[in-house]
């Protein structure tokens, strides 16, 4: 039997009805739905005012804790209490960081991670307790671990998380106090929108205030609203770091057109492939960086003739460059009071960073960049040359002349075929991290760094940095990879 479909305001009312309590009971049935509806609006614009009481940031929603400060600022958000219990300070930060494209691995994301706002920026060597879990196609990485930096002990725990192609870290860092319920009801609180495109641009806005750097000793800063400066006043070695600027996308461009500025109206003093020297790497916080150097001559602003050794370099940093301008005079005083000790330009450099940039190391080969005959080109006290082969034995020498690669031998040979090449022992190389074994000896392990270098823009050619301590002092020697 077909129902048949009844619609109140077609409905003839009935023997027993009035007409008029059958319109009032319509209008009173339609104010009931009405009111359903709008309970149901009143229900959803409930839940989005909820929802929208989360607070956005790049690729999460999220509930500030009550009663904590909050910074916005060099693209991330931090969010801060602190508080003194019997004289003693007791704190607790959360940090959110702008998201980024994923690796592709999730492990990978947390090593880049915990290594761009750990290990970086304290230098500690804490190995994290790590905690992996998953989540609606998200993948959620925790590491923790107590640090000291700077004279103070905390602990700090990392988040990674990964899905859809993108990544975002959240760092805690806290001292004293008990802010377990508040840390858990953020992250219980926490949203995620995989269609959120990764605010990669954030890492961008940096300023002068995000350089972080080891001054050279008994050297003299002053802060300009445009530059920093760093000076030796005895020798006049001058350092001047600029404030942020758009790069063109290539650095080395961008090195050329600051080496140019800086020597406008200058001349090389030299010719051929000694006129200038290109260097291109990565500093050892994981920046690359582009260098020109070259020693000029000509005239400063009050007339006087100078000749000077100047330097030009530019640090990536997102689609910015921090700009670093380096010059002195061309006497012996001047050039080793910038190089010479290791405490001065070359210690600077080594520490230069950008803070809350997040950075990733090289991943260069430096296990096949490191065969080779390496040349003493400056050292601290160090001196002699060194072979590394390919069966990861290495030797080194007094000279090039007194080692075993003598005139009558091949070099490719030696470093990439000689199975049976004992040296002065063995080596291994992992990252930046260089181990020498020597025969009957006790291993020595050495930070390394690795730079191409190209004389007058001809070919390029390797050198390799070794930071080394001897007597309490420390010093950094550098070697030149012989081209055969």
């Amino acid at each position: 039997m077909q129902q048949k479909k009844i619609n109140l305001f077609d409905r003839k009312p009935g023997a027993n009805e009035n007409p008029k309590f059958r319109i009032a009971k319509a209008k009173n049935y339609l104010w009931a739905k009405m009111n359903f509806l709008f309970f149901l609006i009143f229900l959803m614009l409930f839940s989005l005012n909820a929802f929208s009481q989360k607070e956005q940031f790049d690729m999460v929603r999220f509930n500030q804790p009550t009663g904590w400060q909050r910074h916005d600022g060099n693209g991330t958000v931090i969010m801060i209490d602190t508080q003194t219990v019997n004289g003693l300070t007791q704190f607790c930060q959360i940090i959110l960081y702008p998201g980024r494209n994923s690796t592709g691995s999730a492990n990978k994301d947390f090593k880049s991670a915990w290594n761009n706002l750990v290990t970086i920026p304290t230098q500690s060597k804490a190995k994290p307790a790590v905690q992996k879990s998953s989540s609606e196609g998200w993948t959620i990485i925790t590491g923790s671990a107590n640090i000291i930096s700077k004279g103070i002990q905390y602990k700090t725990l990392v988040t990674s998380i990964s899905g859809f192609g993108k990544t975002i870290p959240v760092q805690v860092n806290t001292a004293g106090g008990d802010y377990a319920a508040a840390v858990e009801k953020f992250f219980n609180e926490l949203d995620l929108d995989k269609n959120t495109t990764p605010s990669i641009s954030s890492f961008n806005k940096i300023t002068m205030n995000d350089y972080d750097f080891i001054t050279p000793e008994g050297w003299q800063m002053q802060k300009k609203p445009d530059h920093l400066a760093i000076q030796n006043l005895q020798s006049g070695c001058i350092i001047q770091i600029l404030a942020p600027q758009p790069s063109s996308g290539n650095l080395s461009q961008d090195a050329t057109a600051v080496f140019d500025m800086m020597y406008k109206g200058w001349n090389y003093q030299q010719t051929g492939e000694k006129q200038f020297l290109l260097a291109k790497g990565f500093l050892p916080g994981g920046l690359e960086f582009f260098r020109k150097e070259a020693t000029m001559s000509g005239y400063t602003a009050d007339g006087q003739y100078n000749l000077e050794e100047g330097s030009a370099m530019v640090v990536k940093a997102g689609n910015n460059i921090a700009i670093i301008s380096m010059r002195h005079n061309s006497s012996s005083l001047g050039h080793d009071a910038c190089y010479k000790n290791y405490n001065t330009v070359a210690r600077f450099l080594n520490s230069f960073t950008v803070k809350s940039l997040p950075v990733t190391l090289p991943s260069e080969d430096n296990a096949k960049r490191i065969l080779g005959v390496w040349k003493l080109i400056t050292t601290g006290v160090a001196a002699g040359e060194y072979i590394f082969a390919a069966n990861g034995h290495y030797q080194h020498g007094a000279g090039l002349g007194s080692s075993t690669t003598t005139t009558d031998m091949n070099y490719e040979y030696i470093y990439n075929r000689a199975y049976t090449f004992q040296g002065d022992g063995s080596y291994s190389i992992s990252k930046n991290m260089l181990t020498l074994a020597p025969k009957g000896g006790n291993p020595e392990t050495i930070p390394v760094r690795f730079e191409a270098v190209s004389y007058g823009s001809n070919s390029w050619s390797d050198r390799i940095y070794m930071l080394k301590k001897e007597a309490g002092i420390e010093y950094e020697s550098m070697y030149e990879k012989q081209n055969q």
